[in-house]
């Protein structure tokens, strides 16, 4: 081994070994800071998620997120908290991508984007995270920004409804939509609410087949 190959490993090994170091710091200041949040000390535990969402940590950039957009130990800021929801998102956290979505659906922080909104619900929902399912029915229902698609909306808050049948909120979303409806689009609803939990497993669901009509 070279003496260039050897000092690379070194370094690599102390990145390492620094990294394992933080982490149990990092989820010691998540924790405080979720305890001195239980007790609304909402500075201290501001100080606390900051610290770690810093480092990537992606609990504590949602966390940080949320306190912006609430006002909670800091100035409401929805600019930050859009900033903050898109780190923990592009992570992959579930909820960070459906509050990234509503920030983008509603103009808040960031300019209205529908087409975003949809992208990074739909990125949510095939983790099976329910408010993401229950948010994409709400946006082709509404049809605010684009075209509303009923069948779609009723596909989805089945699919919603698969995740947790112990909303009735959800069944009653669906049953409004069911009144708007053909009976030829409520089959069609229906065939795709069924191939698609079955899409999600398999992961051969891309984006824009969420955002395609239904096929007829």
């Amino acid at each position: 081994m070279s003496i260039f190959s050897s000092r690379a490993f070194v370094t690599l090994s102390i990145s390492a070994i620094v990294v394992l170091c933080m982490r149990p710091r990092l989820a010691a200041d998540v924790e405080a800071g979720l305890e001195a949040y239980g007790f609304g000390e909402y500075k201290e535990a501001f100080h606390r998620f900051m610290a770690s969402a810093k480092q990537d940590d992606v609990e504590a950039q949602l966390r940080v997120g949320m306190m912006y957009r609430a006002g909670e130990g800091v100035p409401v800021d929805y600019a930050e908290a859009a900033k903050w929801y898109r780190r923990a998102a592009e992570q992959g956290h579930p909820k960070a991508q459906t509050n990234l979505a509503i920030s983008y659906r509603l103009g808040r922080g960031v300019p209205q984007d529908h087409q975003q909104a949809l992208d990074w619900y739909f990125r949510a929902a095939r983790q099976g995270y329910l408010d993401a399912q229950i948010g994409l029915g709400r946006l082709y229902a509404d049809g605010n920004g684009m075209p509303r698609d009923d069948a779609r909306a009723y596909a989805w808050y089945t699919i919603a409804l698969a995740s947790n049948n112990s909303c009735e909120c959800i069944g009653n979303y669906r049953d409004e939509i069911a009144k708007r409806m053909s009976s030829e689009e409520l089959i069609h609803a229906k065939r795709f609410a069924k191939v698609w939990p079955e899409a999600f497993l398999s992961r051969t669901i891309s984006t824009h087949s969420a955002l395609a009509p239904v096929a007829r």
